[in-house]
């Protein structure tokens, strides 16, 4: 892709973004969101392969039928109270929660690192600030899926050997917090969003390098051992072990939950086993040294972003226990 164009399709990506989350009406809601997913549908096809192809397609199938149905929600919106499940169904099949998750492994399986990373942070913010409008009554249906999200995202990890479609799995076991939050206050749900998003993206820039794949891959790769110990304090993070930043978001979303057993047990049962995997992948990157002393050249920014969002434990704790 030409960096023209690819500048061309980020300012579109953003712009329909903002346009949506602006927006007063459900029609011009409705326009964001297809321009978002016409903006990001080319930055997945870098090159004519079959998998880049073929991993747009499996995009374009669900996002299309999410936008049609919730299209057809808009129109419904005044003559009777169902469009709001419609839509509500609609949000969530584009979010890739459960049991509507299929595709996101399958997209993420096959497609480059810079767009698997806007695809688990940036595409989420829009489908989850409308869900935000719609959580009153949908509350039940949300937390529903909540669970479904918990446990599917959870075992679906275990034994994967892609590191992308480990971190998809990851995503939709994260994906079940953001959505109980949603009942909670949008404070709380846009927090473990921007959180989740900060120590995502270090992974990311790490797997720039073509030759981390697989887990394995990561212990032979290029990337020397501080930024290597970066990504194994990210991993943990994620995994919710205190007294990391990950650990606070979830803790945070617990403390608000307390009238909520059954969701609130499906949440902390997902993340146990979602550590198992972690952990295992974890304990790989800190017991091994890199084959090669070549550096790399995402390594100080690697280092740099997975710092940041640590710091931010002691600010959250301080909010959490005023």
């Amino acid at each position: 892709m030409k960096p023209p164009q690819n500048l061309l399709l980020t300012f579109t990506l953003f712009t329909s973004t903002l346009l949506s989350l602006s927006s007063t009406n459900l029609l011009s809601a409705w326009i964001g969101l297809e321009l978002n997913m016409l903006s990001f549908i080319p930055m997945i096809l870098t090159n004519n392969t079959t998998s880049k192809t073929e991993s747009s397609v499996k995009y374009l199938i669900p996002q299309s039928i999410g936008s049609t149905l919730f299209m057809i929600a808009s129109m419904l919106h005044t003559f009777t109270t169902l469009s709001s499940n419609l839509m509500t169904t609609a949000l969530l099949l584009k979010l890739g929660a459960a049991p509507f998750h299929s595709w996101m492994p399958a997209v993420m399986q096959s497609i480059d690192p810079k767009p698997g990373l806007i695809l688990l942070t940036w595409q989420k913010l829009l489908p989850i600030s409308l869900l935000l409008n719609l959580t009153e009554s949908q509350t039940q249906l949300i937390q529903t899926t909540a669970i479904m999200s918990a446990i599917c995202g959870s075992t679906g990890g275990i034994n994967q050997t892609n590191l992308q479609t480990l971190l998809s799995f990851s995503s939709i076991t994260h994906l079940s917090w953001m959505l109980a939050s949603t009942s909670l206050n949008t404070t709380t749900t846009l927090s473990y969003l921007a959180l989740y998003s900060a120590n995502t993206t270090p992974i990311f820039l790490a797997m720039m390098n073509p030759q981390m794949t697989t887990h394995k891959s990561l212990l032979l790769s290029s990337t020397p051992k501080p930024a290597q110990l970066s990504i194994a304090l990210n991993l943990l993070s994620m995994a919710g072990l205190p007294p990391l930043a990950g650990f606070m978001a979830k803790l945070m979303v617990l403390t608000q939950l307390k009238e909520h057993l059954t969701l609130t047990i499906a949440l902390i049962s997902g993340t146990a086993i979602s550590l198992y995997f972690y952990l295992a992948l974890t304990l790989s990157i800190l017991t091994s040294l890199p084959s090669t002393k070549t550096p790399n050249q995402h390594s100080s920014t690697i280092m740099t972003l997975t710092l940041l969002p640590q710091t931010l434990t002691l600010p959250l704790a301080l909010i959490l226990y005023s």
